[in-house]
């Protein structure tokens, strides 16, 4: 039976490239769709997550599958490093898919690279029923390793494909170089991640240019007009509770509030009637549905005005291309999703 790989490329599409004028989610999707023609002429079975698909979303749909590995690409940014790095799970570091597909993809960096790393930490990597081979494949914050990964988004792909390979002690088919990448995908999936069976149900309203819109449920729609800065929020669930805050623009973090009424100024919405730019939503899982579904998160996004959403935020999570709130500072924003 051929070994089932579940390949989640970045869908941190603010993560600006220093090259090209392009961003981390679109060029781990083309790497990942290279890796996905690769794995297959090799005789693996291939599911790759749809681009712009959060990792929550990825690490549900892997589960589901029953995925042997578990295959995170991403490309790295901060300090003067430019080479590849690998993370895995404690006690993974010389497993033999780690250790060979972290090789292969090294091997085509041309700077240093900085070895495997343990990162329990990481939601796709404490999370997935299967091995975790998280891959970081140099830096897009600098230009020259910025351009070249453009560049050999191909090799990329093929090398964890040799990689797997090794592992497994097959002869590697090598492919003809071309890239096959398909459109990119309109809109990642928006199904809810373990809260359909839990019946939970999120209602939110908006508040923006001093007009109160009607609230929406889940991702029935969003809160909000294209064009309209948002200026308070309410939020309130079915089942559990909720705390959330939002950033006055311009100003800071407003207290937490637990409510859901318009005329409660103290705890019934988060606002102050100015311009907000982020929003903060955590979402506390009652005892029953722990032991029936296991915890929950509040998964939500905004849009700046007039523009496209920016990626999912769950609960107040930091880390992994997690901000720990949903919104840019100091960009206003003006549609709300939340589930």
């Amino acid at each position: 039976m051929a070994l089932k790989i579940y390949l989640s490329p970045s869908s941190q599409v603010s993560n600006p490239y220093s090259a090209q004028g392009t961003n981390e989610q679109r060029q781990c999707n083309r790497i990942a769709e290279a890796a996905k023609v690769a794995l297959e002429r090799n005789g693996y079975e291939v599911k790759k997550a749809p681009e712009g698909q959060s990792y929550v979303q990825n690490v549900a749909e892997s589960n589901a599958w029953g995925a042997d590995i578990h295959m995170p690409i991403h490309t790295n940014a901060g300090g003067s490093a430019k080479g590849t790095m690998g993370l895995c799970y404690q006690g993974y570091v010389t497993n033999k898919y780690m250790q060979a597909v972290y090789k292969a993809v090294a091997e085509l960096t041309p700077w240093a690279d900085s070895g495997i790393i343990v990162r329990n930490d990481l939601y796709e990597i404490n999370s997935t029923r299967a091995m975790c081979v998280y891959m970081e494949m140099a830096f897009h914050d600098k230009a020259d390793s910025a351009q070249w990964i453009i560049d050999n988004v191909v090799p990329l792909g093929e090398a964890i494909a040799k990689g797997m390979c090794v592992a497994d002690g097959k002869t590697y088919i090598a492919g003809d170089g071309t890239e096959v990448v398909p459109p990119m995908s309109s809109a990642p999936s928006t199904s809810p991640i373990g809260s359909g069976g839990a019946g939970i149900v999120f209602e939110y309203a908006v508040r923006a240019g001093g007009v109160t819109y009607p609230p929406v449920t889940n991702l029935s729609d969003y809160a909000g007009v294209r064009g309209r800065a948002i200026t308070d929020v309410a939020i309130k669930v079915n089942k559990g509770s909720v705390k959330y805050r939002v950033h006055v623009k311009g100003d800071g973090w407003l207290p937490y509030v637990t409510g859901y009424d318009w005329t409660d100024y103290n705890n019934g919405y988060a606002g102050n009637g100015k311009i907000i730019d982020a929003i903060e939503v955590y979402y506390n899982t009652p005892s029953d549905v722990v032991a029936a579904h296991g915890y929950q998160k509040a998964q939500y996004r905004v849009s700046p005005l007039n523009g496209n959403y920016w990626p999912w935020q769950y609960d107040n999570e930091t880390g992994g291309g997690q901000d720990g709130y949903a919104g840019v500072i100091g960009k206003a924003i003006d549609r709300f999703q939340l589930f």
